[in-house]
């Protein structure tokens, strides 16, 4: 019997461990993504007028607006434009977190015959459980049968366009620039 002795110098018994443990962290990153995926949250939907917010809820809302629109979106425009006062306001939880919102108009109040929604946001953190979409099935729903409207104008970010698409919105007239992001009129009949 012949033996063979092998001597392994320490830098690269440290690079085979990286190695390994990056292939058990995208393994594992797989299998989150997947649950994720998979995953059926169903957020308590809470519906209120600028009245009925509690002083936290209206700080959350502002904060998780000021998050996504002015700092993800690298947006500097005046977020407080005087129309929270006038609109509902749609506030999503999942385990007490405010996860998810949108303010809500009547209609004749942005657009003539129109009901409207916008500061549509999801926090970061919990887009990949599909939220956006639940957030604007609800938003539909309250408009719909909460306050009995018959068409929905929205002006979207040109990027979500075919978000809004799924949801049976049709694109009309020219791109347009607000606060510096390109943007589409979308209605839908409901």
């Amino acid at each position: 019997m012949k033996w063979v002795i092998v001597f392994y110098h320490p830098l690269f018994l440290c690079i085979d461990c990286l190695s390994m443990i990056d292939y058990f962290k995208n393994k594992l990153s797989l299998a989150v993504n997947l649950i994720l995926d998979n995953m059926d949250i169903q957020p308590r939907w809470v519906l209120k007028s600028f009245a009925e917010l509690t002083t936290e809820e209206l700080y959350q809302i502002l904060q998780k607006r000021q998050d996504v629109f002015i700092l993800e979106q690298n947006c500097h425009y005046p977020d407080l434009d005087d129309k929270d006062r006038q609109t509902l306001h749609l506030l999503g939880y999942v385990e007490n977190k405010l996860i998810a919102y949108a303010r809500l108009f009547p209609s004749g109040m942005l657009f003539e015959n129109q009901a409207s929604f916008g500061r549509v946001l999801v926090v970061k953190d919990s887009r990949r459980l599909k939220l956006g979409k639940k957030l604007v099935q609800e938003i539909i729903r309250v408009l719909e049968h909460d306050l009995k409207e018959k068409e929905i104008k929205i002006e979207a970010q040109l990027y979500l366009q075919r978000f809004y698409e799924e949801f049976g919105f049709i694109a009309e007239g020219k791109v347009f620039l607000d606060a510096g992001i390109d943007h589409i009129m979308m209605s839908k009949i409901i």
